[in-house]
C-alpha cells in the first residue's frame, strides 16, 4: 500500500519491481520491519532526481531463513537528502529485540545499487 501512496506522490517516476517466491507468500513477519526499509529506498533513490527510479523488492526462502532484499540506485557523490538516520537504527533495535540477534540486517553497495537485506529465521 505504501508505494501505491507514492505512485501518486511520483507518478511515472516510480517504478517498483516486486520478486517474491510463492513459497514465502503466506508467511508472515513481525509488523513494520520493511516499511522503513522502503522508505529510505525511495527517499535516498528518488528525491532529488527528475528521471525514473526503480526500487526491487524480492523475497525468498534460503534454508531456515526468510530473505528479503530493497535495492535502489544512489549517487555515492551525492550525500542525499536530510536526515536523522532513524529509519534503520530502528529497524536494527526491533530485530535484536525479536529475535536477540545483531546480524539480520545487511547493507551493501554494488554499481551504483543500495541494498538492504533481512535475514529473517523462521519460526516453526
Amino acid at each position: 500500500m505504501y508505494f501505491d501512496i507514492e505512485r501518486v506522490r511520483f507518478g511515472h517516476r516510480l517504478l517498483v519491481e516486486m520478486e517474491v517466491a510463492q513459497e514465502v507468500e503466506l508467511l508472515k513477519i513481525p509488523p513494520l520491519l520493511v516499511q522503513p526499509l522502503v522508505e529510505n529506498a525511495i527517499k535516498y533513490g528518488l528525491y532529488g532526481t527528475l528521471g525514473e527510479v526503480k526500487i526491487r523488492v524480492s523475497c525468498k526462502k534460503e534454508g531456515n531463513y526468510l530473505l528479503i532484499a530493497v535495492q535502489n540506485p544512489f549517487d555515492p557523490q551525492d550525500s542525499g537528502p536530510e536526515g536523522i538516520g532513524f529509519g534503520l537504527s530502528l529497524v536494527e533495535r526491533r530485530l535484536f529485540l525479536i529475535f536477540g540477534r545483531t546480524d539480520l540486517l545487511q547493507k551493501s553497495t554494488v554499481g551504483g545499487l543500495f541494498q538492504i537485506q533481512l535475514k529473517l529465521p523462521l519460526i516453526t
